[in-house]
């Protein structure tokens, strides 16, 4: 995360999840505290009760994870019309 901050010059946006062995909690933090004030743009957000994987694969029966899945879609789509 350091190695982006000091090289790219492009917007980071994250969806991040509950349940996410590859991006944990601490890893979020870690990366708040990074990217805090990241000159050309950062948004970090959490999707309560999803697992890795939500917007791809996730149980669309389950509200968390639907919701998870249309708000990701839309936080990206968001983000692109915002930086591009």
């Amino acid at each position: 995360m350091q190695k982006y901050k000091e090289t790219s010059k492009a917007p980071l946006l994250i969806n991040t999840c509950t349940v996410d062995q590859q991006f944990p909690h601490s890893a979020q933090e870690k990366a708040d505290e990074i990217f805090a004030s990241f000159e050309y743009g950062y948004r970090r957000v959490y999707w309560e009760g999803c697992t890795h994987g939500f917007a791809v694969r996730g149980d669309m029966n389950d509200p968390k994870v639907k919701a998870g899945k249309e708000g990701a879609f839309k936080a990206a789509v968001e983000w692109f019309q915002a930086n591009l």
